[in-house]
């Protein structure tokens, strides 16, 4: 290819803290707090290999949702979130080319924008059967410090879930994405150097599909307590140029509702 590095492999980590509450039965009020670890392995032009890391504080947000007028027999919610530029976008590390080089975009913890997340969800319950979906965005509003903004992101995803007995249910999920390049360039990045410092080479597309799995406490002796594992992979994926397609999406979660 065209470029002196060529990135083979990139693990990402995220830990995310998140707290919801309800002033009424209509408004639920959230908060997210990110912490965000990469690693991507390259190789380069003369079979050299070596890796870049980068850990930090996310992007934090808070927003709300809101439950709307029952239609066609479904629940609806609106949603909003104000993302806020808390994570770094200034990370460094050293490359065979570079002591303390700055890290290409995909490996920056933070956007350095501005973002709204507006969202719509239905949801239809009818027995033991959960039915869904949820359209959602990601819309920059500024331009960073670094003189450059991420992509827009749009994002469609539907599921079924079934409710086998009170402790325990299975879900499967379709997420369907799309997301632009970025938009401005990083003067201190070489396009030419990686193919992740490259603005033109960072949209695309890919539709997951995930099996997800449930486990309620409240049954047993610990009310309130939800823990969430969900596994994915791409079944279509269409990526602007040479980039690293992804491979696997694993989800765990643990959720604790304080009594009312």
């Amino acid at each position: 290819g065209p470029f002196m590095v060529t990135p083979t492999n990139m693990h990402m980590t995220m830990h995310m803290l998140g707290a919801m509450y309800a002033p009424s039965d209509d408004l639920t009020l959230m908060a997210m707090l990110p912490f965000v670890e990469t690693r991507m392995d390259h190789r380069t032009r003369m079979g050299a290999s070596f890796n870049t890391e980068a850990e930090g504080m996310g992007d934090a947000s808070v927003g709300a949702l809101y439950r709307l007028p029952s239609w066609g027999g479904g629940a609806w919610h609106a949603s909003l979130n104000v993302v806020l530029p808390t994570g770094s976008i200034g990370e460094r590390d050293d490359t065979p080319a570079m002591q303390n080089a700055k890290l290409p975009y995909p490996m920056q913890p933070g956007s350095g924008s501005v973002s709204l997340q507006p969202g719509v969800t239905w949801q239809q319950w009818s027995g033991d059967w959960h039915i869904g979906a949820q359209l959602s965005a990601t819309l920059r509003l500024d331009e960073n410090s670094e003189e450059y903004t991420l992509g827009d992101r749009y994002q469609w995803t539907g599921w079924l879930s079934k409710q086998w007995i009170p402790e325990i249910s299975t879900s499967v999920r379709l997420n369907a994405q799309q997301w632009d390049g970025v938009d401005g360039a990083n003067p201190q990045l070489n396009p030419s150097m990686v193919q992740t410092a490259n603005p033109e080479l960072l949209g695309g597309k890919r539709v997951d599909l995930l099996l997800g799995t449930n486990f309620y406490f409240s049954s047993i002796d610990a009310p309130g307590h939800r823990a969430a594992l969900e596994v994915g992979a791409p079944v279509y994926q269409d990526l602007d140029g040479p980039q690293l397609g992804n491979d696997l999406t694993i989800t765990a979660g643990w959720q604790y509702a304080l009594p009312r």
